[in-house]
């Protein structure tokens, strides 16, 4: 089965992050995607574009396929028409800062093949630092039944997420507006249109979480966030805890970003997505 991968690029991504992240999704990977889908969300640096072409000469053109935008859009925006220009029926969501373990692709294929009623699959994953070091992990519900239970925790690692192309268009794709969060919005409509979703129990992703992190994740992006849960719990209908849980990340953005780190790290001890099944 052929697949697709699919990774947004803006000015500020740090070059030698992106090097990394193209590294692992061809050279380290078992199995290789048969189109990479590069969408250049704005214009970049001398030195972005010059990794790209460092793995275009190494891959080929065949293989690597640009989206340019001379604008910066937004994530939701490149996402949705990146999304369009993938020829294949099976997508990967990829990062331009993560790293794929060299097995990701392999086991999550495998799983689609296996699974044909599950649309979107996503992988437990390591947490690391800006020098790359492993600084924990998140392991979220397997199943489709509980993972929807905790749908409005967004249950998945957007960049470990494999999809069916043809079922994330047919509940409307990315929202094209959202700068931010677009991954919550989708799978709280995906969830609301019957879509089934699944978690393998591996970690297959080394999701890099800095300081940058928690600057964008300021009071008026969780605020963001909690409107777009308020909204999606409309759809799937949830409980009155949910709807007090969607707010519950808004008080660490209230506090200086030290102590939200902080808070952030003991939220996550308590966090409803968290399994060690």
């Amino acid at each position: 089965m052929r697949f697709s991968t699919l990774t947004s690029i803006y000015k500020k991504e740090k070059p030698h992050y992106l090097d990394i992240a193209l590294k692992s999704i061809w050279e380290d990977q078992q199995l290789k995607p048969d189109e990479i889908v590069l969408v250049e969300d704005g214009l970049l640096t001398d030195e972005l574009y010059a990794v790209i072409k460092k793995w275009q000469d190494i891959i080929g053109n065949e293989v690597i396929k640009t989206l340019k935008f001379e604008e910066n859009h937004g994530l939701g925006y490149a996402l949705n028409k990146g999304l369009k220009a993938c020829t294949n029926e099976i997508v990967f969501r990829v990062d331009s800062d993560d790293i794929c373990h060299e097995n990701k692709f392999k086991v999550q294929m495998e799983f689609m093949e296996s699974n044909p009623a599950i649309d979107i699959v996503g992988t437990w994953c390591w947490n690391i630092n800006t020098e790359g070091e492993i600084t924990g992990s998140k392991k979220f519900p397997l199943s489709h039944d509980d993972i929807y239970k905790v749908i409005w925790t967004c249950p998945l690692v957007h960049p470990t997420v494999v999809f069916r192309k043809s079922r994330i268009e047919a509940v409307g794709s990315y929202d094209e507006t959202l700068r931010r969060r677009q991954d919550y919005d989708l799978w709280f409509r995906a969830a609301s249109k019957g879509l089934r979703f699944a978690n393998i129990p591996e970690n297959l992703l080394y999701y890099r979480i800095t300081d940058d992190y928690y600057k964008k994740n300021n009071f008026g992006a969780i605020l963001d966030q909690a409107k777009i849960g308020v909204k999606g719990l409309r759809l799937v209908k949830g409980s009155r805890m949910a709807y007090i849980g969607v707010f519950a990340p808004t008080i660490r953005a209230l506090f200086p970003k030290f102590i939200g780190k902080q808070i952030h790290r003991l939220i996550s001890v308590f966090d409803p997505r968290n399994t060690e099944q």
